[in-house]
C-alpha cells in the first residue's frame, strides 16, 4: 500500500491518499480479511461495486459505441486484485495462454504481434507458387462485457490454478453492481450478470482465458494472431471459408456475438496478374486495414496510407495553432538543447535511421535472449560452427524478394549484425 499510485477512487469515495499515509496501521487489519475472504472463497458484497466510466475508444466523438466502459471498482478491491494475481495467476498465466495471444503477457505488445503478421505473410508471398495472402479481421460485439460466466467457469476450472482462488473469481463475477459516473452525475447501481470488468486486475486475464481455445483448422498453414479482442486470421490457400465457418462456430458455442458489419477481408498481392480469390460470403473485402493502429495495405510495399493518417493526428495533438503549446515544445525541444550546451553537456547527434537501427537491434537482441519471446520461434537455426564474419551463428535464410530481406527479423539477420 505504501508504493499506491494515484488513482481515483472507487464508489465508497475513499482516496489513495487514506490507504497510502495510513498502510501501517491498516496492513494487519486487510491481511487478515483478505486471508478471511479468499479462505471462505468469497468477496465483501460492497467491494463488488463499480463506477463505470466511459472512455473514448476514438475521437471525435459521433456516437455511443465509440465509448469503452471502464470498471472502477474500490481501491482496496483493486490492491486485493493485485496481491492475488501476483502470487497465484502472474506465472500461471505464462503456462495457461497460448502463444497466439500478444495481449497482456510480458514480452509481447504491439510491436511483436505486427511484426510477426508482416513477416509471415512476406514468407509466404517471397514464395513463387503463393500470389496473395488473405488476412481477414474479425470483431466481436461488447467483447468483454458479453463473456458468458458460467463458460468462463468451466474454462477456469481446467486450468492448475488453486480451487479456492477459481472460487474466489467466481464469486467476484457474481452479482457484481455498477453505475455510470460522469462529470460527477452518477445513476443508480444495476446488476450485471455476464461480463468480464474492464479496468481491474484481473479482467484481462479472464478474457484471454475466455478466447484462448479459439484454434485454426490448419494450424500449420496459417497464423493466428489475437490481441485481446482484435482477432485476425491469414491465409494462403482456399482454406479462408472454412477457417471463417470455424471462427463462427466458436463464437456460436461460447454465447460471443461476431459483428459481421465490421468484420473485413483483405487481400494482400505482390507482382502477380492472376485475379483475385473468390470473395467472402458475408465479409467486405477492403484494400486496406488497420491492424493495432497500423494502416496496412494490399500492396505489402506501400505505406502511404499509415503516413497519410499518421501526421495529421500528430499535428493535432501537437496544436500547432497554439502560440501557447510552440512556446512549450520550443522550451522543451530546442532551447533545453540549447541551455544543456552552454552549461558544458554535449549530446551526440543520431539521424532518425541511426536511432531507428538502435530500437531494432535492442529488440532483436531481446528475441535471441528470451527462448519464451512471442517471435523466438520465427528465427532460423543456428550454425554448428562460424562460417562468415558475422555476430550471429544463425543461418541465413534463402530469399528471392527484397521486400520479405527488409523485413524486421531478416533485416537484423543480414544488415545489422
Amino acid at each position: 500500500m505504501i508504493n499506491l499510485k494515484r488513482t481515483g477512487p472507487g464508489s465508497n469515495g475513499f482516496p489513495y491518499w487514506l490507504w497510502k499515509d495510513f498502510a501501517y496501521y491498516l496492513a494487519p487489519v486487510l491481511t487478515r480479511i483478505l486471508n478471511s475472504s479468499l479462505e471462505q472463497q468469497c468477496v465483501p458484497t460492497l467491494w463488488k461495486l463499480a463506477n463505470l466510466a466511459p472512455i473514448p475508444k476514438e475521437l471525435p466523438l459521433s456516437n455511443c459505441d465509440q465509448l469503452r466502459p471502464i470498471s472502477l471498482t474500490n481501491i482496496i478491491m483493486r490492491l486485493f486484485e493485485k496481491f492475488v494475481f501476483k502470487q497465484e495467476i502472474s506465472m500461471q498465466s505464462n503456462f495457461i495462454i497460448g502463444k497466439d495471444q500478444f495481449a497482456y503477457k510480458t514480452g509481447s505488445n504491439t510491436t511483436t504481434a505486427l511484426i510477426k503478421c508482416q513477416h509471415q505473410w512476406l514468407k509466404w508471398l517471397d514464395d513463387e507458387e503463393v500470389d496473395s495472402v488473405r488476412v481477414i479481421f474479425f470483431d466481436f460485439s461488447k467483447a468483454f462485457d458479453t463473456v458468458p460466466h458460467d463458460i468462463l467457469c468451466e474454462k477456469l476450472k481446467q486450468t492448475n490454478l488453486n480451487p479456492y482462488v477459481i472460487n474466489w473469481i467466481l464469486d467476484f463475477l457474481t452479482n457484481r453492481e455498477q453505475r455510470v459516473m460522469v462529470d460527477g452525475i452518477v445513476t443508480d447501481f444495476l446488476d450485471i450478470n455476464r461480463g468480464v470488468p474492464q479496468g481491474t486486475v484481473i479482467g484481462p486475464f479472464l478474457f484471454s482465458l475466455m478466447v484462448n481455445d479459439i484454434n485454426l483448422e490448419d494450424p500449420e498453414s496459417n497464423l493466428l494472431i489475437n490481441f485481446a479482442d482484435d482477432l485476425t486470421v491469414k491465409t494462403t490457400g482456399d482454406s479462408a471459408a472454412s477457417e471463417v465457418r470455424n471462427i463462427k462456430e466458436w463464437a456460436s458455442d461460447n454465447m460471443m456475438t461476431l459483428n459481421m458489419s465490421k468484420t473485413w477481408e483483405m487481400v494482400v498481392r505482390g507482382r502477380t496478374t492472376k485475379p483475385l480469390p473468390l470473395q467472402l460470403d458475408g465479409i467486405e473485402c477492403k484494400n486496406w486495414l488497420k491492424l493495432l493502429g497500423m494502416a496496412f495495405q494490399d500492396d505489402p510495399c506501400c505505406w502511404d496510407l499509415q503516413v497519410d493518417t499518421f501526421l495529421p493526428k500528430a499535428a493535432s495533438q501537437l496544436k500547432f495553432g497554439d502560440p501557447h503549446y510552440r512556446i512549450n515544445i520550443y522550451n522543451e525541444l530546442i532551447n533545453s538543447s540549447g541551455q544543456a550546451y552552454r552549461f558544458g553537456y554535449t549530446l551526440k547527434e543520431y539521424k532518425i535511421s541511426q536511432l531507428a537501427e538502435e530500437k531494432d537491434k535492442a529488440l532483436f537482441a531481446k528475441i535471441v535472449k528470451d527462448p519464451d519471446q512471442a517471435l523466438h520461434n520465427l528465427l532460423p537455426e543456428r550454425r554448428s560452427r562460424t562460417l562468415r564474419e558475422r555476430k550471429h551463428s544463425f543461418i541465413l535464410p534463402m530469399i528471392k524478394t527484397e521486400r520479405f530481406k527488409h523485413s524486421f527479423l531478416n533485416r537484423c539477420l543480414f544488415d545489422y549484425f
